[in-house]
């Protein structure tokens, strides 16, 4: 309940009023969710985490995805895993530091740039492993590249939006709001070529039995 109170006059604030960032109704104040200096040091915090448990985290998905590619489509899996540990791990946490309606989209995008990725595996997966001999070396390869493009990409997200929400608060600018929609359409796309790589496969593996 406290959460939708206005932190200077403590007067409720209508739901609709606080996902827009708009000043409260009460007291004119605008919510304020991030210091500049507090925001640095989230980001110097967040880069620095990361970089000492980044060399190993890859190294440990190549050799897992790598092993797990001598099984049909299991690096798929073993890749979405790694990806769901480090979002919860080291992707989280800035979260907290954005007002409502940043911290949707932001949240949102991430989930769709997670789906966009992990389909992108699949259908990697799904094509490396009519590749002979080194299917399962490539699989490793795949796993760790889309992996560490859906983890790098989206801390460089998070590193941008909280400089800016400390910077220039809160209320979000149109293309932010647009920014869900592109990572939706890029997740599309993605289902497309993941759909077409699967039934590649299962003609060329019906083939063979012909």
């Amino acid at each position: 309940m406290l959460g939708r109170r206005c932190p200077s006059c403590a007067e409720r604030i209508e739901p609709a009023v606080l996902f827009r960032s708009r000043p409260c109704p009460s007291c004119g104040a605008r919510p304020s969710w991030a210091a500049l200096d507090q925001a640095e040091s989230v980001v110097e915090a967040l880069a620095a985490r990361w970089g000492r448990r980044r060399v190993w985290a890859y190294a440990v998905l190549g050799l897992a995805a790598g092993v797990a590619g001598l099984v049909p489509l299991l690096s798929t899996f073993v890749a979405l895993a790694f990806m769901l540990a480090l979002r919860h791990a080291v992707l989280v946490e800035p979260l907290r530091w954005f007002g409502p309606a940043r911290r949707f989209t932001t949240s949102f995008t991430l989930q769709l740039w997670l789906a966009t990725t992990g389909l992108v595996t699949f259908a990697l997966d799904a094509l490396l492993g009519m590749v002979p001999v080194a299917s399962f070396a490539l699989k490793g390869l795949a796993c760790l590249a889309t992996t560490a493009l859906f983890v790098e990409a989206a801390l460089w997200l998070l590193r941008n939006r909280v400089r800016r929400e400390a910077r220039e608060g809160p209320e979000l600018e149109a293309w932010e709001w647009a920014l869900p929609t592109a990572a939706l359409g890029g997740t599309l796309v993605a289902t497309g070529g993941a759909v077409a790589a699967f039934v590649f496969l299962v003609h060329v593996v019906t083939g063979l039995f012909r």
